[in-house]
């Protein structure tokens, strides 16, 4: 768990003393989901440039950007980020 949280996670000694096993176990998680989005960016941009070199006519860069990004209303936002924190507090209530 030290070789995990001071390598891999960057924490300091104190910082781990301070934290509970779940804030711990919410941390690695969240490095797992990191690593998990950068393999599946990889494997897009893989695919992505292999499928560009053997295209006739290549698309414009908007149309490959989509530059079109969906406004998700305030209300929304601040809806999925009490959810977040109701969820943050059980796990942090529940460690102790």
């Amino acid at each position: 768990m030290q070789r995990t949280a001071y390598g891999v996670l960057g924490l300091k000694p104190w910082e781990l003393g301070k934290m509970t096993m779940g804030e711990l176990s919410m941390l690695i998680d969240g490095y797992n989901d990191k690593l998990t989005n950068d393999i599946e960016l990889s494997n897009y941009t893989a695919w992505l440039t292999a499928n560009l070199i053997r295209a006739k006519k290549i698309p414009p860069l908007s149309h490959l950007l989509n530059t079109k990004k969906k406004e998700v209303p305030i209300e929304e936002q601040r809806e999925a980020y009490k959810e977040l924190m109701e969820e943050w507090k059980k796990v942090r209530d529940n460690g102790r």
